[in-house]
């Protein structure tokens, strides 16, 4: 039985009223913004931003410039019906026959990320003005939709606009936005009716003949809301006193609208009346739901009725309409029926939840019997469909439930008291869930096989998510014993950990055994796919295979399902994507990703994601020159791993912290920071296991590189020659790249054996290319400059039409880096003097003290009013004179020769 059905959306604005005002200043306000990509109408309800959104459709499609309208709804927040609404708009916008992408096929789980690839391949393509319109955004709250809304507006081209309503915020990258000039914000304080507008409205559209006091009076008291003033004039239209109306109308928006929305009901039909009370109790009605509500069979004609007057009703098109109230009214309608009647309200919700239980729509369902309080009933319902939602990742949704289900509706049975168990895992962190774990008291069925089967399951998987691995992994080894033969979330979610375990304590062969388990378990669970398609991506990653990883992080962060905000799953999987991104130096996408998911793992205290996650952040605020904001990214890591108490996530911060200032030659600073980053428990823990975030960042390699970059490099290349056979033995591809990146580094500093450490540099360059791993490189600053150079003059110099590729990758590592003009002949030769070869200029040893002080490319063109051409020009002469490979060594040989002030 599906958990839940498609909706119908309406795909076309909503038809003018004889009550509107044209905005005119609103749509001046939208047209004067140039390179304008996206339009926010952002208000409360009721202040006219359809109405707004409808005119500017209507003056762009007057215009020539082709339009598609999507009214969203919260069914909208399932990933592939979302996608299959997008679809139809964009060939509505093209003229393009129905692409096929509206097939609704909840089974497969891989729909979602054809979709959405095919999507934006068809948005980006878009060459003719054009506009999407969005209304009532705020519908949707699951991340993985919104994140999609933000790849649109990523790959939208420069003729396309996209507008949206919403009466919150949308987190959609505003700040990004108004910072590039491309976003247009509309919000109360412009939807507001003016005193002109009021007037338009009250006297010309509603025939009121209100005098202008009048009008400056209601539209004071209603502070220019829309809605008030159009509750106003319809209760205005029947009342005989107007003047004294007018001044008795006071309070707050919200006791307005309950006061005027009663006083237009009360003097509807009694039919009606008991019509609206009836089918109040659901958030949308169709046909059949309303005539089962009412036990009555002229539902048709009193919807017809209804939206015949305009009576706070709307249609969403379809063979079969859905309605929904206007939420004031509805609220207004539910209140008036608790308030008078509590116990047919009670009648309605059992009789709605009967209905939904018998349609498949469970949620509903379920949502139905707790406003019942049929808790029973609702317990029943959740517990025939638990394993469902939990391999559905539907973790939030069951976590709201069991907050408003009473204890002792649910406590009673082992199995739900299991299933929430897991929902507060994957919402509010494995520490909770432990405490609830630990004081579970099993009743009678102890003994029956799911109920064990979660027993078994849910303690290795909150130890290592509380980096507890050694403990998991007694624990899990256990489990996997005992485990009972059958499929299920608790036996698909065992096999995943245990295969993460496996590889965190360095046994391959188990790890893929029993990932192969997994698989087999749960083809069908979304959560399960994610977690599946995550794990190998970390061992192809730590095997050096980062385009096979990429790929399958992208399939977990996308996979269909709904667990797109659903905590631990999105976050762990969100994470991984962004280091994908984040090593093809794509830094823009990669702190977007972070930004979405990072809250999350802090919050569930993912220490590896954590890790990684506030590393990557801090190095991309340093390259792209904001300092402080990097070391302030280290600063919030260290607290959090205080706060957890977890000591690796504050050596973490501290190593990364030394790596910064390393970047910009403060030997000291970096040398004190590395000493404190030393606690011996954290790195022997990490020399026994395999542990992700310290793949290729850990405290003996942090130390070479200090050594390396502040002049100590004598004995260096043997210990680097010796770690990365060590890595490539144990299949730590990766950290051999990165060993392999200093040993060349060193070796160039050294201008030891360089001819025969060139196929090595040669290697070392060509696997970055063909992997995508270009950060490894990148994140040494400078000091891969000189390597990188060497191999590009002597290749130059012997390439033919198969390099020709992996030349243009040299050649823009070279311009990245600012890099100095290498002369091979001179730097392979043996000799190579550290000493000021040539008298720098005023204006050399002025660039000079900027780099002292950390300043990139960027900074130091605006301090010195010249390009960054200029700047990399100004470098390779100070290079060359100095005779060294980069701008640390520059400072280091300059303060050695007192050029600068240490």
């Amino acid at each position: 039985m599906p958990l839940n059905r498609p909706v119908p959306t309406k795909l076309s604005p909503p038809t003018s009223s004889q009550g509107e005002v044209l905005r005119a200043e609103v749509l001046q306000q939208i047209s004067e913004v140039e390179r304008l990509q996206v339009v926010v109408l952002s208000a409360p309800a009721g202040f006219g931003k359809t109405t707004a959104m409808s005119q500017l459709h209507a003056q762009l499609a007057a215009a020539g410039r082709k339009t598609a309208w999507v009214t969203l709804d919260r069914g909208d927040n399932d990933t592939t019906r979302f996608l299959a609404c997008l679809s139809s708009a964009l060939d509505v916008m093209t003229g393009s026959s129905p692409s096929g992408a509206t097939d609704y096929s909840p089974t497969r789980p891989l729909t979602a990320v054809r979709m959405a690839a095919d999507i934006m391949h068809r948005v980006a393509a878009l060459s003719d003005p054009c506009c999407l319109f969005l209304d009532d955004f705020e519908c949707l709250t699951e991340q993985s939709v919104i994140q999609l809304v933000r790849e649109l507006i990523h790959h939208l081209p420069r003729s396309a606009l996209l507008v949206m309503a919403s009466r919150s915020l949308p987190e959609i990258g505003l700040g990004r936005l108004r910072a590039m000039g491309l976003l247009a914000e509309i919000g109360p304080a412009q939807l507001r009716f003016s005193a002109e507008e009021a007037a338009t409205f009250l006297n010309d559209r509603r025939k009121l003949q209100l005098s202008r006091q009048q009008v400056q009076v209601l539209q004071s008291r209603t502070e220019g809301w829309i809605a008030g003033m159009w509750l106003a004039s319809s209760a205005l239209a029947h009342r005989p006193d107007r003047a004294g109306f007018i001044q008795e109308f006071t309070g707050s928006n919200q006791l307005v609208a309950q006061y005027l929305t009663e006083d237009v009901f009360e003097r509807l039909d009694p039919s009606i009346q008991e019509f609206l009370l009836c089918t109040c109790v659901p958030d949308e009605i169709d046909l059949p739901l309303c005539e089962l509500l009412c036990q009555r069979s002229d539902g048709r004609q009193i919807l017809a009725h209804l939206q015949a007057t305009n009576l706070f009703i709307s249609a969403m098109g379809g063979p079969s309409p859905v309605y929904r109230y206007h939420s004031l009214f509805l609220q207004f309608l539910r209140d008036k029926l608790g308030r008078d009647r509590p116990q047919e309200l009670t009648r309605l919700h059992e009789l709605a939840a009967r209905c939904f239980e018998s349609r498949g729509q469970v949620v509903s369902a379920i949502d139905h019997w707790i406003e019942a309080r049929e808790y029973d009933q609702a317990c029943r319902v959740l517990a025939e469909h638990a394993e469902g939602f939990l391999e559905s990742g539907r973790m939030r949704l069951l976590a709201r439930w069991f907050e408003l289900l009473p204890r002792t509706s649910w406590a009673r049975s082992d199995h739900l008291s299991l299933v929430r168990i897991w929902a507060l895992c994957f919402t509010r962190g494995p520490w909770k869930a432990m405490e609830q774990l630990d004081g579970l008291l099993i009743g009678p069925d102890a003994d029956c096989a799911p109920v064990r089967a979660h027993l078994l399951a849910l303690r290795p998987t909150l130890l290592v998510m509380m980096d507890q691995v050694e403990q998991a992994y007694e624990a899990g080894l256990k489990a996997v014993r005992e485990m009972p033969d059958s499929p299920g979330f608790a036996a698909g979610v065992l096999a995943n950990e245990m295969a993460y375990i496996f590889r965190l304590m360095g046994d391959q062969r188990q790890s893929m055994r029993m990932l192969s388990m997994a698989r087999d378990l749960s083809s069908s669970g979304h959560f399960h796919t994610m977690y599946s398609e995550s794990i190998e991506g970390i061992i192809d990653l730590e095997e050096g295979r980062m385009r096979e990883a990429a790929s399958r992080f992208q399939i977990a962060t996308t996979s269909d399902g709904n667990w797109g905000q659903e905590g631990a799953g999105s976050a762990w999987a969100g994470i991984l994507h962004a280091g994908a991104h984040y090593q093809r130096n794509d830094l823009a996408s990669a702190e977007r990703l972070l930004q979405t998911y990072l809250p999350l793992a802090r919050e569930l205290g993912l220490v590896d994601h954590l890790i990684a996650g506030y590393r990557m952040l801090a190095r991309i605020a340093a390259a792209q020159g904001h300092l402080d904001q990097a070391f302030h990214r280290l600063a919030e890591l260290e607290q959090v791993g205080q706060q957890r108490r977890v000591a690796r996530i504050v050596c973490g911060a501290k190593l990364e912290r030394a790596r910064l200032l390393l970047m910009q030659g403060n030997f000291e600073g970096a040398r004190d920071e590395l000493d404190r980053a030393n606690r011996r428990d954290v790195w022997d823990r990490e020399r026994r296991l395999r542990l992700p975030a310290h793949d290729v960042e850990y405290w003996e390699l942090a130390d070479l590189r200090w050594q390396i970059f502040s002049g100590r490099t004598q004995g260096i290349p043997a210990k680097l020659e010796r770690l990365a056979r060590q890595a490539s033995s144990e299949k730590r591809h990766r950290r051999a790249l990165k060993m392999n990146v200093l040993w060349c580094i060193a070796a160039c500093r050294l201008r030891s054996s360089l001819p025969e450490m060139l196929p090595l540099m040669e290697v070392v360059l060509r696997t970055a290319h063909s992997e995508g791993l270009v950060r490894t490189l990148l994140d040494e600053g400078d000091h891969v400059a000189m390597p990188v150079g060497l191999v590009r003059q002597t290749l130059r110099a012997r390439s033919g039409p198969s390099d020709r590729a992996f030349l243009e990758f040299l050649d823009s590592l070279c311009e990245h880096l600012g890099g100095p003009a290498v002369d091979s002949a001179e730097w392979l030769s043996p000799s190579g003097l550290d000493q000021l070869l040539e008298p720098l200029t005023p204006k050399e040893i002025k660039i000079l003290s900027l780099l002292s002080q950390g300043y990139s490319n960027n900074v130091l063109a605006e301090k010195l009013f010249v390009s960054t051409s200029t700047v990399r020009t100004h470098l390779r002469h100070i290079n060359s004179k100095l005779n060294v490979g980069n701008r640390t060594e520059a400072v280091a040989v300059a303060r050695r020769l007192g050029l600068l002030k240490s």
